[in-house]
């Protein structure tokens, strides 16, 4: 089925390309019916009703299709009652899909009606702007993701209506209680925060209270996490890892040293309770090396295990400042991993790329020859 699918994303493509709108929309709606989470199919199935570019990430950029991609909203040829009239239809085709499939697990259709609303926006007819995006909030809010699959809508919203969402997600659900919905929707509202800039506007007392909170509400949440397998990621870890951004933003506003030792106090509980989460192993690196400890630095970056291409994406964290340092048998060490790992890669590249081409996995050989 995924190749008959992929057929059609191409077909719908070349149609659009040869700017026959009408067909290529009707192509993606075969798509969309099939998968209806396919948000890159939807953006071009909107493109083609309103005869407007995409906007894509380049595929150079390693960025993966989501909601941070959009419709253009300037160029089209058509007048305003025909792109309202798409618009209408374009969303009566998206609500058929939401009862389609009604499970938590596929979110496009949602999206899709926020970027509907939003060219409603956009072009000064909408309403339901804000009613979208708090229904999607709703719906998905306790998701780890639902921050960021808005984040462009997100800042499209005035300051009273930040305000207006950040009270309404805080009244869907008690804070006091402890359950996975309730723990994600406490995530959500601070991300929100995050994702606007608004934590970095209030006091220093205010971000102290914050920080404060999200690591009572980690420590209150522990049970939930009970029965993972230690190699799962726990309910609300990234509260630890915001609590600790906060701390260090403090101490670049005051420069007082005991924010920054809160912070690495604060991840260290972290790795205490599970001893595998690498988000704060990181930052714990770059603590360290700021202030100076780096024996307990390269500690933690020996136990995050870099291995194979990790060592070209991770040993940036921690080589510069050990090359800096006294510590020559643990630098050299560092280093030598970092030459045998290029120098098997540049031994095997050639087979692995022609190991490509024979099975046909052209997006690998672009990796081999671009790495």
């Amino acid at each position: 089925m995924g190749r008959e699918e992929d057929k059609l994303r191409l077909q719908g493509r070349l149609l659009t390309q040869a700017c026959n709108y009408v067909a290529a929309s009707e192509i993606y709606q075969k798509v969309l019916e099939s998968c209806p989470d396919d948000w890159e199919s939807f953006l071009h199935y909107l493109g083609c009703l309103l005869e407007r570019d995409v906007k894509l990430p380049k595929p150079t950029t390693g960025e993966h299709t989501c909601s941070s991609c959009s419709v253009d909203s300037n160029k089209t040829s058509l007048s305003e009652e025909v792109v309202e009239s798409r618009l209408a239809s374009a969303l009566l085709f998206v609500q058929k899909l939401q009862k389609n499939d009604s499970s938590d697990s596929v979110r496009g259709p949602h999206l899709a009606n926020i970027e509907i609303e939003r060219q409603h926006r956009l072009s000064g007819n909408s309403t339901k702007f804000m009613e979208a995006l708090v229904n999607y909030f709703h719906r998905f809010g306790h998701l780890s993701c639902s921050s960021s699959d808005v984040e462009i809508y997100l800042h499209m919203l005035s300051g009273d209506e930040i305000t207006e969402l950040l009270d309404t997600i805080s009244r869907s659900f008690d804070a006091s209680s402890v359950s996975v919905k309730a723990l994600g929707l406490t995530i959500t509202t601070f991300k929100v925060q995050e994702l606007l800039g608004t934590l970095l506007s209030k006091s220093t007392t205010d971000l102290q209270r914050i920080a404060k909170g999200m690591v009572e509400t980690f420590y209150k949440n522990l049970p939930l996490s009970r029965d993972l397998d230690p190699q799962e990621s726990m309910h609300g870890e990234e509260l630890l890892s915001m609590a600790s951004n906060i701390l260090v933003q403090l101490f670049w506003r005051t420069r007082n040293l005991g924010y920054l030792l809160e912070a690495v106090l604060v991840l260290e509980f972290g790795l205490t309770v599970r001893k595998h989460v690498w988000q704060y192993k990181i930052t714990l690196v770059h603590l360290y090396s700021y202030l100076g400890a780096l024996p307990l630095a390269h500690r933690w970056y020996v136990s995050l295990e870099v291995k194979n291409i990790l060592l070209e994406s991770v040993s940036h964290h921690i080589l510069p400042q050990m090359l800096s340092s006294p510590f020559l048998q643990q630098t050299a060490s560092l280093v030598k991993d970092y030459l045998r790992f290029m120098d098997d890669h540049l031994k095997e590249s050639a087979d692995l790329t022609c190991l490509a081409y024979r099975h046909r996995t052209y997006s690998k050989v672009i990796e081999f020859v671009q790495f």
